[in-house]
């Protein structure tokens, strides 16, 4: 347990009490020292949510701060700014009883959500961003190799945006199972089966449409 003094908004900022934080697959990174920024004392998480002190505002919060000024900002592309922040890796982050939170960086949640649903806005974020960098999903097939929390919420966006058919891929036959009552046409267990020819199979040897890598291991 770390004890730090409240941090003190500046111009610009509001201080939000966190209610509910996410933990990221490069938060573990940083807890089990794989990490080269993320190094005690620093405090991890960028999924967080909560409510503004002032206002009593319930907030999810955008973790990313940029310079605002820049080409990419100005093009509503402010995770390419050269100068971006982002919480938990290059300052204090929400895993903590407070946070100091640039008013831009607030997005308001309705009172029908949770704070916990509000802390898996950046995720979902993620999985937005993904799906819509792909060509129109209407229609298509769909293969995401990877089920983890940013696979699965992959597959949901793909099937709100009228993907046809949802084939997952992982080794962990537990999600894959989870994942076959929730948003996968067909899943392959890639631990027991070869994935290509198993897709292949699936498919009538015609493949698919769009693949979403969301294992991330180089």
């Amino acid at each position: 347990m770390l004890d730090l003094a409240d941090p003190v908004p500046k111009d610009g900022e509001v201080l939000v009490r966190v209610r509910a934080a996410g933990v990221c697959g490069s938060d573990m990174h940083g807890f089990l020292g794989r990490s080269k920024k993320r190094v005690p004392p620093l405090v991890l998480g960028h999924e967080f949510s909560g409510e503004v002190v002032a206002q009593g505002d319930a907030v999810a919060v955008y973790p990313i701060i940029s310079c605002g000024t820049c080409e990419y900002c100005a093009s509503e592309r402010e995770h390419l700014c050269p100068a971006r922040q982002v919480y938990g890796l290059d300052f204090h982050g929400g895993l903590a009883e407070y946070a100091t939170v640039p008013r831009r960086c607030l997005f308001p949640i309705p009172a029908s959500m949770s704070f916990v649903e509000g802390s898996l806005v950046e995720p979902l974020a993620n999985a937005v961003h993904v799906v819509k960098r792909c060509p129109d999903v209407r229609g298509r097939t769909c293969l995401v190799y990877g089920a983890g929390p940013i696979g699965m919420l992959c597959a949901f966006v793909a099937r709100q945006h009228g993907a046809r058919l949802i084939i997952m891929v992982d080794r962990n036959s537990q999600r894959l199972a989870r994942l076959k009552e929730l948003a996968a046409d067909i899943t392959i267990d890639s631990s027991q089966q070869n994935p290509v020819s198993s897709l292949l199979a699936h498919t009538g040897g015609r493949g698919v449409d769009f693949a979403i890598d969301a294992v991330g291991n180089v």
